[in-house]
């Protein structure tokens, strides 16, 4: 006969008493739930929040869990990571970067999205010990985890695309009609053409894909708050 579980516990109502059975309070977090990153499913996200980046630099798999398993069993270990995520979090933004708009972003800074190889590098100018595993697990330095960076680039464009805006003919819906917009532009200031016009043109045009982009995402994020609200 399989054993109950449940919690029996006797209340006072109008009725008179009366006998209630609870659920059980799920356990607290076990040694057991302390386990090392999947490094392989890592390497192919590329993608962390600052709080999980901060737990692949001691080497132990960002999870809740795991977290709170390090603080009930490691407390030594959970105070580096506390004094980690503090620092990470003063200097998000400053010595490295985020993805401000991931649309899968928390509120806090140290939800916001990075780039996992490039906070190894930032971990690693900080100073901090045992980052070996997380330099063999993501393999860094080898050619299939360069620095993700074009969401950065993206966000250079989009803010050059409005600047160029203010120029008298420029027309965002005809990037490659914006070549001799700008072209026009430079030489009535005197200054010398940096690129050909070939490339010109693919600036031109990698800008207003960027701001197609961009306006996508607002639109999202603008509908994700209507529905979520």
């Amino acid at each position: 006969m399989e054993k109950d579980s449940r919690i029996i516990e006797i209340q006072w109502r109008k009725s008179g008493l009366q006998v209630v059975h609870k659920e059980p309070e799920p356990e607290g977090p076990t040694e057991a739930d302390i386990e090392v990153p999947r490094w392989g499913h890592w390497r192919q996200r590329r993608l962390g929040r600052i709080w999980g980046a901060v737990m692949l630099t001691l080497g132990f798999e960002p999870t809740g869990k795991c977290r709170e398993a390090l603080k009930k069993f490691r407390s030594d270990v959970y105070r580096d990571y506390r004094d980690r995520l503090d620092i990470a979090k003063t200097l998000a933004g400053w010595d490295f970067e985020i993805y401000e708009d991931h649309l899968r972003e928390g509120e806090s800074a140290g939800d916001k999205y990075v780039d996992l190889s490039e906070f190894y590098d930032f971990a690693k100018n900080a100073g901090w010990s045992g980052l070996t595993a997380m330099k063999e697990g993501l393999k860094i330095g080898e050619k299939n985890t360069q620095p993700f960076r074009q969401n950065q680039k993206n966000n250079y464009l989009v803010l050059m695309n409005e600047v160029l805006t203010l120029l008298p003919g420029y027309d965002a819906t005809n990037p490659r009609a914006n070549t001799d917009v700008v072209n026009e532009w430079l030489g009535n200031k005197g200054m010398r053409r940096p690129v050909d016009r070939r490339s010109l043109d693919n600036y031109m045009i990698e800008m207003a894909e960027a701001v197609e982009k961009f306006d996508g995402r607002l639109k999202l994020r603008s509908e994700s708050n209507i529905f979520s609200g």
